[in-house]
C-alpha cells in the first residue's frame, strides 16, 4: 500500500500593534489591510501546537507507475 500524508501545521501565535486612526472603523480598517510578514510574532504559550494529518490510501496493485 501506498499513503499520501498531507500534513497542516498550526502554531498558535500572537502580536500586538499600535493603530493611528480617528475612528475605531479607520483603526480596524488598518490592522485588516497589515501584511502578516510585516508584524513580529511570537509563539502563545497558552495553547498547544496543532497537527492535523489527510491519509489517502492506494493500494500498490492500482497504481501504474
Amino acid at each position: 500500500m501506498k499513503y499520501l500524508f498531507k500534513i497542516f501545521a498550526w502554531q498558535p501565535l500572537s502580536t500586538e500593534v499600535v493603530v493611528q486612526a480617528d475612528t475605531e472603523q479607520e483603526a480596524i480598517e488598518k490592522v485588516k489591510n497589515l501584511k502578516s510578514e510585516d508584524v513580529e510574532w511570537q509563539s502563545h504559550a497558552l495553547k498547544k501546537e496543532r497537527v492535523t494529518y489527510e491519509i489517502f490510501i492506494k493500494s500498490d496493485k492500482d497504481s501504474t507507475e
